[in-house]
């Protein structure tokens, strides 16, 4: 299971362009915030002196006493789903319903006119992103509750978080007990269903998303991420289509071999484009 804690620390260089090595490179210091980081706590240490480390300049907080786990919900933003009549799934994808975070912060920019661009995070697996209550482990990602605090503790180069655009993985079998629709989704790169879903996100989904928010153009204001297969899912949408997505993260991430091959052929490709990549145990790994 993936925590929300590396899930924030991976969205903020990749994304955002904040520059994490402000931060101390002591060994009790980077020990602490790992600490905190493994147990789904917020990175704040417990004790350092306010002269230690700053983050663009703002000293990030001290408290000796452990702070709650990011909140789950949509932290005062709202929910807008897509029309599916929109959308041309075509005949390898069920419909689904795809569900797009926008953070408070939108609607107070945007409330007289639609013209302030706001970046777009397009997720994997995106029932497992927001709500405890609607992710297959009962546990989400809580991946807008860690923007939100990354806003608080301004840990972001802007003032405000990314949409977040939530596509939920399929959840039934292509032969009941055998072959999971996800895995064909989310499978190597040149796979039948994986093209056709890669397609999909760039060439429904994406314009839907731009033509309904005021989103920034291009390459630059797009990103997107996934864990286990759905991170093989973001790099391989970054590499077909860099034009439209300029940055990745992968965690950790099931790469297949075909994806594997493919990536000397990239190389130009992702000279230009972020990614972020990460692989690590649970807190009982030695």
């Amino acid at each position: 299971m993936i925590r929300i804690a590396p899930l924030a620390k991976a969205l903020v260089p990749f994304l955002f362009g904040t520059n994490w090595t402000g931060l101390p490179t002591t060994t009790a210091y980077q020990s602490q915030l790992d600490h905190r980081i493994a147990l789904n706590l917020d990175p704040v240490v417990t004790h350092a002196s306010t002269n230690d480390f700053h983050v663009q300049n703002t000293p990030l907080p001290i408290s000796p006493i452990p702070v709650a786990p990011f909140p789950n919900g949509l932290c005062g933003g709202r929910l807008v789903t897509l029309d599916n009549k929109h959308l041309e799934f075509g005949l390898l994808l069920p419909p689904r319903p795809i569900t797009i975070w926008v953070p408070p912060e939108y609607d107070t920019l945007n409330r007289s006119y639609h013209d302030h661009p706001f970046p777009v995070l397009y997720c994997h697996d995106g029932q497992n992103a927001c709500e405890d209550s609607t992710s297959w482990t009962g546990c989400s990602w809580r991946l807008t509750g860690a923007l939100t605090r990354l806003v608080e503790r301004n840990l972001l180069e802007t003032a405000y978080p990314p949409l977040v655009v939530m596509i939920p993985s399929a959840h039934e079998d292509l032969v009941p007990g055998l072959i999971r629709r996800r895995h064909l989704e989310y499978g190597d790169a040149g796979g039948l269903f994986a093209e056709a879903y890669l397609d999909l996100v760039a060439k429904q989904i994406k314009p839907a998303v731009d033509a309904l928010f005021a989103t920034i153009p291009g390459s630059a204001g797009s990103a997107t991420i996934g864990s286990s297969l759905g991170g093989q899912t973001a790099f391989n949408l970054c590499t077909k289509y860099p034009q439209l997505f300029g940055a990745c993260a992968c965690l950790s991430p099931c790469f297949q071999p075909a994806t594997i091959a493919s990536i000397p052929g990239a190389a130009s490709t992702l000279a230009h484009q972020t990614i972020y990549l990460d692989n690590g145990g649970d807190l009982t790994d030695d």
